[in-house]
């Protein structure tokens, strides 16, 4: 079970929890999420030229390596995202809507969310004060829905190429919806995105 001097170690590593029981919470879906998506090796979700070219510069995909345990890592940012996600209920009070608006946009896909243990969790990366980043709605909608949960949010949270105002440096999806940006630039972008286990 985790102190309360865990739950500082995560706190100044980016996870926001209240209490110990929260972390361990967070931590205990988190680890039982990842658990059931990934292969035993990461070359089980590769395919054979993937392999072939990391073959031909000499690393071998199944060794973690010396540095951060990816897994660990992973684990650690979707704890994150449960922690500071949000429940149909807190979604429609910060937005001043009912919860039954909030269901719909939930049903519609134009919230991205995900299940666990029977809840629903609302990534709050998605909030901007009192309202919803402008566009994003349309851009969950256009995000293939059978993508992992830590997948989106690391890809709204990625710069792209395509995203790239003044030539000085590509913007994430998030940082482009937030200031203004077309959304059906990222809506293309969401439309391409490759389908991973």
């Amino acid at each position: 079970m985790a102190s309360n001097a865990d739950a500082l170690y995560f706190q100044a590593h980016g996870l926001d929890v209240r209490s110990p029981e929260a972390l361990n919470r967070a931590l205990e879906e988190a680890i039982a999420m990842q658990s059931l998506s990934l292969p035993e090796r990461p070359s089980d979700m590769m395919s054979e030229s993937e392999m072939q070219a990391f073959r031909e510069i000499g690393v071998d995909v199944d060794d973690a390596g010396k540095g951060p345990d990816p897994v660990i890592s992973g684990v650690v940012e979707l704890a994150t995202v449960i922690a500071s996600g949000l429940s149909a209920q807190q979604a429609a009070d910060r937005l001043g809507v009912g919860r039954s608006r909030i269901s719909q946009r939930l049903t519609g896909r134009e919230l991205f969310s995900f299940r666990i243990d029977g809840r629903v969790v609302i990534p709050s990366f998605q909030f901007q004060g009192d309202d919803l980043v402008p566009g994003i709605t349309q851009v969950n909608c256009a995000l293939p829905p059978t993508r992992h949960p830590l997948s989106v949010v690391r890809w709204f949270q990625t710069p792209q190429p395509e995203l790239d105002v003044d030539g000085d440096r590509p913007l994430t999806p998030l940082e482009w919806l937030s200031q203004g940006g077309d959304p059906s630039v990222v809506c293309e972008l969401a439309e391409i995105l490759q389908e991973h286990p």
